[in-house]
């Protein structure tokens, strides 16, 4: 007597390229992730999508990213926009002014270590306290756009020479 009994194998047939592209165009971020695990070719297809403009809502997250963004430099190479502009509207530390200036020299040290990776990097968006541009000078990506609220100083100028 056959048998319907359906037994995995942990083999994912494989999928024409097009298609697999297609798949992850219409995933939404959080899926990206999932998908990064399917096999070697999701996964290298996944990463571009993941890492082209990262998500980053809350503080953990950026400090989380920057981190990852740091080590592997073909992740960072993926980068073309940064945005985090939720700082100073709406957070529960919005008032307090020590922590956003601890989290300006935090994200400065962390996008510090990491600019040298992120030579692909053509837009940025930070709604920061205090000034950033001693974290950004020698930075190799060229900025197409630029949106920020950190302060102006010299080495910010420099940066933007």
């Amino acid at each position: 007597m056959a048998s319907c009994i359906f037994i995995p194998t942990g083999v994912v047939p494989p999928l024409p390229i097009e298609l697999i592209r297609r798949i992850i165009d219409l995933a939404d971020p959080s899926s990206l992730y999932t998908l990064c695990l399917v096999n070697s070719i999701f996964h290298e297809v996944a990463v571009v999508h993941l890492y082209n403009q990262p998500e980053t809502p809350k503080p953990g997250t950026l400090v989380r990213c920057l981190q990852t963004l740091s080590c592997p430099p073909e992740l960072a190479g993926h980068t073309r926009s940064l945005v985090y502009g939720r700082f100073l509207g709406g957070t529960s530390h919005e008032h307090n002014i020590n922590y956003m200036t601890y989290f300006t020299t935090a994200f400065g040290m962390l996008i510090g270590s990491a600019k040298s990776n992120l030579y692909n990097l053509t837009s940025l968006t930070v709604e920061l306290l205090g000034p950033i541009g001693k974290y950004l000078r020698g930075a190799p990506f060229r900025l197409a756009t630029l949106d920020t609220t950190a302060e102006w100083d010299a080495d910010f100028v420099a940066f933007l020479e």
